[in-house]
């Protein structure tokens, strides 16, 4: 289930919309249309307006993919051997991100929070692809930096560095 809620305080508007399917923006759209109505505006489309919206940016986020995709490095190898990268990796205001190996199967997999959940495959260098469980989530790259000592000390993952506690090598 998905939500949306809507305040104009200065009219006493508020508006909350329930929805059972996530990413079909129709939700933005029924506020936004609510709003005009209740404050006596014009028609407008807005149903059009967020599907012209959503479109652009569905391609803006095509074009990044594209643009990581020509800058990868093919044939390259990780720095470590993969259970090197597994352990927990923290930021204050992001919380941990648990990176864990499997010796069975040679994998890593990344767990962060309960939203994000699924493999890492080797991308380039010390960078994976994420590839998350919930497949509207996308793909998202997780580079690894390491440490002076060739330890894997931090994770940089969707614009955020977690930092590994020393106490977790």
């Amino acid at each position: 289930m998905v939500a949306i809620c809507g305040l104009i305080r200065s009219e006493g508007i508020g508006i909350y919309i329930l929805g059972n399917l996530d990413h079909a923006e129709l939700r933005h759209a029924l506020m936004l249309t609510a709003f005009d109505r209740l404050l006596g505006r014009p028609p407008r489309d807005w149903s059009t307006e967020m599907r012209v919206l959503y479109a652009r940016l569905e391609e803006e986020g095509q074009k990044v993919v594209k643009k990581e995709a020509d800058l990868r490095v093919l044939g390259t190898k990780p720095s470590l051997p993969l259970s090197a990268y597994a352990g927990r990796y923290s930021d204050p205001l992001h919380g941990d991100v648990e990176i864990s190996f499997n010796p069975a199967d040679g994998t890593l997999h990344a767990r962060y929070g309960d939203a994000f959940d699924g493999p890492l495959e080797h991308w380039n260098f010390d960078t994976f692809m994420a590839q998350w469980a919930a497949k509207w989530r996308g793909t998202t790259t997780a580079s690894f930096v390491l440490d002076p000592t060739g330890g894997s000390s931090e994770l940089r993952l969707m614009g955020s560095t977690f930092r590994r506690p020393a106490e977790n090598p």
